[in-house]
């Protein structure tokens, strides 16, 4: 999953193209983290890039420039479960 949608991150994409091109565990079936990607610091930073499912409620576009840093989430928990596993990787555009 990361290293899928780390692949997506490139100088010129759009927040709204990495909202919905990403790969993304069924909603119905599965937990996820708050976001898809976000900007690196204390806690999630902009840009905050969500899921297809919540785009009408908090989704912003913006374009991804060069040298920017984003970190990739993944948590995932299938629903009843109390356990899930969560990673994150950075990816910076060149």
């Amino acid at each position: 999953m990361i290293s899928r949608n780390m692949a997506k991150i490139h100088p010129g994409v759009t927040f709204r193209g990495l909202t919905f091109d990403t790969f993304v565990p069924d909603v119905e079936d599965f937990h996820h983290y708050t976001v898809q990607f976000h900007g690196v610091g204390m806690a999630d930073e902009w840009p905050m890039i969500g899921f297809p499912h919540t785009w009408e409620q908090s989704g912003w576009d913006g374009v991804v420039e060069v040298g920017m840093v984003l970190c990739v989430e993944s948590f995932v928990a299938r629903r009843g479960f109390r356990g899930g596993c969560q990673t994150g990787a950075a990816g910076a555009g060149d």
